[in-house]
């Protein structure tokens, strides 16, 4: 039971509170005692005593409160629209330098080593000491041609935006202290002065050389990326090139950042233009595409500076996250639970913010701000508090992958570590594993022998123990693709399987000259054996799985045993369970309103942001750190019409109970796949067809009463998760079958045909199904309307004539029925025939079905004919594809349900529903 009166949002308000930029203002709310109404709700109920009236704004009187110990208070009267009103927005007001002017470059980045210098005849040079000379070259292939980092992957963005960090540094060194760049991991990047000097455009030509032409084919003259011969621009572009030493695999402040070994790259910028800022700004007439042009320099900008600070994912980052030491700060009450030492998740939410530029008409540039939300995997289960002293935070546990504790392979449970992993389990074990970011951790045994050389070389204990210790950071599992691994694996199920066995040569050092006959002979290892042997490692669960993480330093795949494995921070795919849902929604209920708004300008104003005001003075540009207030007016509400009524919005809901719509939906035809095994499936379809029906939906023609559960029986599909496309196959080739084709004899049986639409004459028509004789499938014949349907012989003469229903009503009168109003009742199993029909309603009446009925062109009829062919015979290509495939769900797997939605939207091109937890409402459909 609430403690708080039930008018309030906030149990922090006094009662009767409003906040005046809200435009929900609040109730307040009391312990014991009803609190008054806010402006748009009533008194709310007390706990022991009832509430008393409640008040509002501007003289508006609340409804009465609850009664004793419960009840709701009334809402109170509705205030007059429309209506003005000053509210706080989520916009922030940039303060532009006069006559800014911003530099756009495109950028390249390349592979480069390190190597010694050498003179024309290929010796070393030295310097005065005697030393070596080295110089930085970009790597080529084996083709000749430069090894560019690509910008269009999702896996080299994270490595794109390390390196322009570094080329900050750089910048600041050869260009000036002021000199900075904007980037978010593209190839375009801006920086705030001049960074490119020199005129040669070697560069530039050598990267296109090859094709002779741009980049879009041989009518392309080229930018940048151009010719010689054809490129004017681009003989005249300015250019420089920068290198930079990163750490592609972690960042600088990383735990064991010390254990990656740093690369080189070239950056290549290529300068394009120079956007002046407040000339574009101060020109309404300025061309769409140079506003265009401004935004997405000003959004670069913004993401440069908060990709600092916070952590980005993808390509074109949007959304970004305060660090994990912060969030126990900012979260709020609702995942407050996710940051104690008791809790043992693998997972949190994430607070950050996303920031978007906006220009308006006047010229004004405003940066929208808005809070995001996001389940991310964590690194550690605890981690200290900035605000908490280290003795009294709890140790960083780092998160195993495999989890003693849990018994658990990520996440998924495994009962005996001391056997291979189960058949049933191995493919979830390794989707599991396929989600994460990890880091590989092992330690070393050294003999003796070798702690006592490397002391002699002067070597302390940290540095034997550092030496000890093996870390891969930030990998994934990727399949193997050497030659030995013929089946492409990227996990293999037992470390000591002798299976995945592999044959290790002898190393030879430098000035061995033992013969070959007296080499060591190779050796076989399994995995488990081999850091036995060479590292001094006893595996403690030989029978897990070892997992490929791709090429290693020394350029061959490397495998690992799971144990070695342990989670890293990153992105959590399917995060969208029942309580995280919950937990967003509490979130979003404790900061509501203006309280969202002033939690937006509390992150934007954190301490770990303080950076982003220097870096973007540096651009010219200064931003406000309060939000700005607007004037807004509130709208009437919107009204709601259906076919026979008008529907009132109460509080944003309204009732679809007993009507029927305006302009109801048409479901030709259907699928039905049942992943349940549950028997009441097939029942619970017939209940949803019966509420269709009752809004005024057209069904499919001449399917009614007990024949929608024939129908049901006959088209349904009892699938297995394991193989969902083989069920849509499956559930589209029986809908074909039954409502195209007839293979039941269902409407052949009943006189009547199936309703559905065709592409004919290059426009969609209504139209009857002839089904072809002996069941053929793969071609219909059609009948359309106001046209012949068949061409018929008589007396070896063919004609063309219309099918017509000749039928007799109740009142013994004979009457020819067109087929397009002829239906087959199953509720009564009766027929009807349209009698007389206008825009509001039809009227038909009861008949009994005769014959069928051939009408010449000439008006007159026949009943015999010699042969029968109708006049449109088409490919099942040009009807309308089934309306809807129905998918019951056994529970609410997201991976279940994205494998659904892939199939029918990408794959098969079907509309499709999916059904979970229907037992619940089973009987009420049509909540």
């Amino acid at each position: 039971m609430s403690y708080y009166g039930g008018g309030g949002y906030d149990s922090r308000k006094r009662p009767g509170d409003h906040d005046h930029y809200d435009s929900r203002s609040r109730g307040g709310g009391g312990r014991d005692f009803g609190g008054g109404g806010g402006r748009d709700f009533g008194g709310g109920g007390g706990r022991y005593d009832g509430g008393s009236r409640g008040g509002g704004r501007y003289g508006d009187r609340g409804g009465r409160g609850g009664g004793r110990g419960r009840g709701g208070g009334g809402r109170g009267p509705r205030v007059a629209r429309p209506q003005t009103l000053m509210v706080l927005a989520n916009y922030f007001q940039y303060q532009i330098k006069p006559d800014l002017v911003i530099y756009r470059y495109s950028s390249h980045i390349y592979d480069a080593k390190r190597v010694k210098k050498k003179d024309k005849e290929g010796n070393v040079i030295v310097d005065a000491d005697g030393r070596p000379e080295f110089e930085l070259l970009v790597q080529t292939t084996k083709d000749d041609k430069k090894r560019e980092v690509p910008e269009d992957k999702e896996a080299t963005q994270t490595i794109r935006r390390r390196i322009f960090n570094k080329l900050q540094q750089e910048l600041k060194e050869k260009v000036g202290r002021n000199a900075c760049v904007a980037y978010d991991g593209g190839e375009i990047v801006y920086g705030n002065v001049p960074l490119a000097f020199d005129k040669s455009n070697e560069e530039i030509q050598a990267k296109v050389a090859e094709s002779g032409h741009g980049i879009y084919g041989p009518s392309d003259p080229g930018g940048e990326r151009g010719s010689a011969s054809t490129n004017a621009v681009g003989k005249q572009q300015t250019i420089a090139k920068y290198f930079v030493r990163v750490k592609p695999t972690c960042d600088d402040d990383d735990e064991d950042q010390d254990r990656v070994k740093p690369k080189w790259f070239q950056v290549l910028l290529v300068e394009k233009e120079s956007i002046k800022v407040t000339d574009v700004l101060r020109d309404r007439n300025s061309p769409l595409n140079k506003f265009d042009e401004l935004r997405q320099c000003l959004d670069v900008i913004n993401k440069t500076t908060l990709t600092k600070s916070l952590t980005c994912f993808g390509k074109s980052p949007r959304q970004f996250y305060f660090p994990e030491e912060d969030q126990e700060n900012i979260c709020g009450r609702a995942f407050a639970y996710y940051w104690n030492a008791r809790n043992r998740k693998n997972h949190a939410p994430f607070l950050g913010i996303t920031e978007s530029t906006r220009i308006c008409s006047r010229g004004n540039v405003y940066t929208m701000s808005d809070v995001c939300l996001k389940y991310l995997y964590r690194s550690c289960l605890y981690k200290p508090n900035r605000q908490c002293s280290a003795d009294r935070s709890p140790p960083s546990k780092p998160i195993a992958v495999l989890n003693e504790e849990a018994r658990t392979i990520a996440g998924v449970p495994i009962r005996d570590f001391h056997s291979p992993v189960p058949f049933g389990d191995r493919e979830r074990v390794r989707l599991a594993i396929q989600k994460l970011t990890m880091k590989v951790v092992y330690k070393k045994v050294f003999r003796d022998s070798v702690i006592q050389r490397m002391k002699e070389k002067g070597a302390d204990d940290r540095t034997i123990e550092r030496r000890r210790r093996q870390v891969r950071l930030n990998v994934r599992m990727k399949k193997d693709f050497s030659k030995a691994n013929e089946e492409k694996f990227d996990i293999k199920w037992a470390a000591d399987d002798p299976a995945d066995s592999f044959t290790q040569e002898p190393r030879r050092r430098e000035g061995d000259t033992t013969e070959q006959e007296n080499a060591p002979p190779p050796q076989v290892h399994t995995i488990a054996s081999y850091f036995r042997e060479q590292h001094g490692i006893q595996l403690k669960y030989p029978k897990m799985p070892i997992v490929c993480i791709g090429k290693g330093p020394f350029k061959a795949y490397e495998w690992y045993p799971i144990e070695f494995f342990f989670q890293s921070f990153g992105k959590m795919k399917n995060a969208n369970e029942k309580d995280q849902v919950t937990e967003v929604l509490k979130f979003y209920d404790e900061f509501s309103g203006t309280e969202i708004v002033k939690k937006i300008e509390g992150l934007s104003g954190h301490n770990i942001l303080r950076d982003q005001k220097e870096f973007l003075k540096l651009f010219g540009l200064a931003r406000q750190e309060s939000a700005k207030k607007l004037e807004a007016k509130i709208l009437e509400e919107p009204s709601l019409r259906f076919c026979e009524q008008q529907s009132t919005i109460n509080d944003g809901s309204w009732n679809l109970m007993r009507v029927k719509f305006d302009r109801p939906a048409t479901m030709a035809s259907f699928g039905i796949i049942d992943f349940t095994d549950r028997s009441g499936g097939k029942r619970f379809f017939s209940n949803i067809l019966r509420v269709c029906k009752s809004h005024g939906m057209e069904l499919p023609t001449n399917i009614s009463g007990r024949d929608e559960g024939i129908v049901t029986e006959r088209v349904a599909v009892n699938g297995h998760a394991d193989n969902i496309g083989q069920c849509f196959e499956n559930a589209i080739a029986k809908a074909k079958d039954f409502f195209w084709y007839d293979s039941s004899s269902f409407f052949r049986q009943n006189k009547v045909w199936h309703k559905t639409r065709v592409f004919h004459n290059n426009q969609w028509k209504d139209a009857l199904l002839i089904p072809p004789p002996d069941n053929r499938q793969g071609e219909v014949g059609l009948i359309l309307k106001n046209e012949p349907t068949h061409n018929i012989t008589i007396k070896g003469v063919q004609q063309q004539a219309r099918l017509m229903i000749g039928t007799t009503n109740r009142k013994q009168e004979r009457k020819l029925v067109d087929p397009f109003d002829f239906f087959y009742i199953g509720s009564r199993g009766i027929h009807e025939a349209i009698i007389s029909r206008n825009e509001r309603e039809e009227v038909r009446e009861e008949v009994e079905f005769n014959t069928e009925v051939y009408e010449l062109e000439d008006g007159s009829c026949v009943t015999e004919v010699e042969q029968i062919v109708p006049c449109y015979i088409s490919s099942e290509k040009v009807i309308e594809p089934i309306s809807m495939i129905f998918t019951f769900l056994r529970d609410e797997d997201k991976s279940n349900y994205l494998q659904v939605k892939k199939m029918a939207h990408v794959t098969c091109g079907v509309p499709n529903q999916c059904v979970v937890k229907f037992p619940k409402f089973e009987h009420r459909p049509d909540q």
